[in-house]
């Protein structure tokens, strides 16, 4: 297995997509890290980067992307116009093409760990993890990242429920669908790439690998990454 090593994220963006005006991107985001979105945006500045999110709310989500702009040159209230963020969408209920009407677009991105975290519920466990949410809320205040631990390990005890292949592979087909000629899919090297590539190559599409190191901030695992497109 080939794993290309590119100095950030920005590169492979460009290789895999090439130049581009007017990119259309979907983040499926489980917790609040704007990371993606403002690499995406060094990338390509005349973009339109739509964020789904079941719990966070937007004023967190922009929070955070306001305080971290500044480290990349980029002006807020530029990236506050081009980010739209959709909190209260749980998209193993609403499949994405519906979220999307007859839209298509780019690339869909899965950044992190954002498909292992979403999983569906079971029984009324969505309701459960929204009300233990705003314990949480309440319990960590603005240390965001311990929030999202804590309601990660309340979901894998008590609302979630496992994620069949047969869903997976519904999941994944419903994604491909809403792609235009050319699009990509991108996801987690590290923490999806085994799981899903036996699914992938059954829809059709190929990969590559990717390894980057900037920014420095980044977690090791983020700095991995798989690229899909149809073959």
């Amino acid at each position: 297995m080939r794993i290309v090593v590119r100095p950030d994220l920005t590169a492979i963006l460009t290789k895999e997509i090439g130049p581009k005006s007017g990119l259309v991107v979907v983040e499926k985001l489980a917790g609040t890290t704007p990371k993606s979105a403002i690499m995406f945006l060094l990338a390509y500045p005349n973009i339109r980067y739509r964020v789904f999110n079941l719990a966070d709310s937007s004023a967190v989500y922009f929070e955070r992307a306001e305080e971290l702009c500044p480290e990349f040159g980029i002006d807020f209230g530029w990236f506050r116009d081009r980010v739209e963020y959709s909190a209260g969408v749980n998209l193993f209920r609403t499949k994405l093409s519906e979220a999307l009407g007859e839209e298509r677009v780019d690339a869909i991105v899965y950044w992190g760990a954002a498909m292992k975290c979403l999983e569906p519920f079971r029984g009324d466990g969505e309701e459960k993890y929204l009300e233990r949410f705003k314990i949480e809320t309440a319990r960590f205040g603005k240390d965001h990242e311990g929030r999202h631990r804590a309601m990660r390990e309340f979901h894998r005890q008590h609302t979630q429920a496992g994620l069949t292949i047969d869903e997976l592979f519904g999941i994944l087909a419903d994604d491909i669908n809403c792609l235009k000629e050319g699009g990509r899919i991108i996801t987690n090297f590290k923490k999806d790439f085994t799981r899903i590539r036996r699914l992938m190559a059954g829809l059709g599409m190929c990969s590559s690998n990717y390894k980057f190191s900037y920014p420095n901030f980044l977690k090791d695992y983020e700095k991995a990454v798989t690229v899909w497109k149809r073959k």
